[in-house]
């Protein structure tokens, strides 16, 4: 009996959604100089509803203050325009909550160059993983070798 109910709650979970993967860069104009905190509240809310559930990450982009995402925003964009993509990543994860994760789903709205450290990225790169990430530098490195 408990068997079949497991299956009837696995088979109605609603899926993530697909069909608007890569709509998070409709939320920041290519040539912006910057992103507000808004944008980056927004660009988290899409990757929180494309990854796991992290809830205090969106605590800490609350707290964020607007001049501080503006200023790591505005230099982390200028590295990406002079190909230091790296340098870009680790400026951008300054701002309290961010990892390469999010640092990354960021910046690639500046540039192609630098890929969304996606799980599914990741899950390519290594298979073997079983969705166990770590999300640390070594793997960003990875996924940012992809697009060199």
């Amino acid at each position: 009996m408990f068997q079949s109910q497991i299956i009837i709650i696995m088979a109605t979970k609603p899926a993530k959604p697909t069909s608007d993967i890569g709509s998070y860069k409709r939320i920041v104009p290519r040539d912006a100089a910057f992103i507000t905190k808004h944008m980056h509240i927004q660009l988290l809310e899409w990757k929180l509803a494309h990854g796991k559930r992290r809830p205090m990450l969106m605590k800490y982009a609350k707290e964020l203050d607007e001049a501080q995402v503006e200023e790591v925003s505005r230099s982390a964009f200028a590295l990406c325009d002079s190909g230091k993509y790296m340098e870009a990543v680790e400026k951008y994860r300054t701002l309290k909550g961010t990892g390469y994760a999010l640092a990354s789903l960021v910046l690639s709205t500046r540039t192609d160059r630098i890929p969304f450290m996606s799980d599914e990225l990741l899950g390519t790169l290594y298979p073997d993983a079983n969705g166990k990430f770590k999300y640390n530098k070594k793997e960003f490195l990875a996924c940012l070798n992809t697009n060199q």
